[in-house]
């Protein structure tokens, strides 16, 4: 999300894991059900590092369709969901500031 100056940037790593009823994490295979990656990281962009980023926008919408196409159901509803949310989050701002 790439908002006056306020970005954020998210990657997954790790191994796929899941949780038990006492939520401890468990290493599994990527398409058994429930599964996820065990680390989702968020971290903010600067704003000289948005210029790079919105030139580069055609291609990492590319890079995006290429990572989707691979991922489980499970996983598309899952970024679906967060998209969801950046764009309620956009939206709330634009109607804040507007």
């Amino acid at each position: 999300m790439f908002n006056d100056g306020e970005a954020y940037l998210v990657d997954l790593f790790g191994g796929w894991v899941k949780y038990d009823e006492q939520e401890n994490f468990f290493p599994v295979e990527p398409a058994e059900s429930g599964a996820f990656m065990e680390t989702i990281g968020v971290e903010t962009v600067y704003p000289q590092q948005l210029q790079l980023l919105n030139r580069a926008v055609p291609a990492v919408r590319s890079q995006l369709l290429a990572v989707l196409d691979e991922l489980p159901d499970d996983l598309l509803e899952e970024v679906k969901d967060f998209a969801e949310f950046l764009k309620q989050k956009q939206e709330r701002r634009l109607a804040t500031n507007g």
